[in-house]
């Protein structure tokens, strides 16, 4: 689980997705607020794809569909969420 600046990077990756994800903990890691672990480890699970992305570009443009765009967001944040429990 991550706790403070942790849950900042965490919580903007999932909202805006790549880059600014990644790039918070590049900040985060240059400033020293976290260690090289600790930013590699927030790495894997900021470094997303965001919600408007999954929806317009694949689930309207490519699949022509409007539900498929739904089951693909949950999808997506469901395996996010629980591959973050396991580590």
């Amino acid at each position: 689980m991550f706790l403070g600046i942790g849950a900042y990077a965490f919580i903007m990756g999932i909202i805006s997705g790549y880059p600014v994800g990644a790039k918070i903990v590049t900040e985060f890691r240059k400033n020293g607020d976290c260690s090289r672990a600790e930013a590699e480890r927030l790495l894997a699970f900021t470094n997303n794809s965001g919600p408007l992305f999954i929806i317009g570009t694949i689930g309207v443009s490519m699949f022509g569909n409007t539900l498929i765009r739904t089951i693909i967001i949950y999808n997506t944040y469901i395996i996010l969420h629980y591959s973050r429990l396991s580590i």
